[in-house]
């Protein structure tokens, strides 16, 4: 048995070295490759890059995912299918499913956001609120270029020792205004 497996390997490498008088042109792969599909001899999914040249794998796009994501902390599902070359349809649920299984993503307004991001964002929100004393949260919102809402959601002040989220402002504690004064002068 294993001398007839040593003698396929070797017929293997060897058809793999000689020179090939026969070229397969792309469109003669893909129709090939979908007949394998058909006659299930490729047992695995397999789905179109947007060329239509390629494929990729489900668990391969998975993994270009995940790495982009560990790249940047925050990308576009459009800006993913463009970088990866297949469909958005794929990438959106994909996505999906990575967020669902990773406490640490989020998908926001078509974003997949990580928590790495959120703690840059923070750490760099402490340095101005150190600069400045006050910052508006709809400043902060635009700068990151999210709503308000989600930044309230995400960036609890409530976590953070030196401030304090009063109406739109944020706020060192020390430099926190009487209530009753801010209603009259709002940031």
């Amino acid at each position: 048995m294993d001398a007839e497996l040593l003698e396929l390997q070797k017929q293997f490498e060897s058809a793999q070295q000689a020179k090939s008088s026969v070229r397969l042109s792309e469109r003669n792969v893909v129709e090939l490759v979908q007949k394998l599909q058909e006659l299930r001899l490729i047992d695995f999914d397999l789905l179109h890059t947007v060329t239509g040249k390629e494929y990729i794998t489900p668990d391969q796009l998975r993994h270009e995912i995940e790495v982009e994501i560990k790249r940047s902390g925050r990308i576009s599902l459009i800006d993913l299918s463009d970088v990866i070359g297949v469909d958005l349809y794929h990438v959106e649920r994909l996505a999906q499913e990575i967020v669902g299984n990773d406490a640490g993503l989020m998908i926001a307004n078509g974003e997949i956001i990580s928590d790495s991001y959120w703690d840059s964002a923070a750490e760099e929100i402490d340095e101005k609120l150190q600069e400045c004393s006050q910052i508006a949260l709809a400043e902060i919102a635009a700068h990151l270029q999210v709503g308000s809402e989600l930044v309230v959601s995400v960036l609890e002040p409530s976590n953070w020792k030196n401030c304090k989220l009063l109406y739109d402002c944020l706020f060192l504690k020390e430099n926190t205004p009487d209530e009753k004064m801010f209603r009259l002068c709002k940031c």
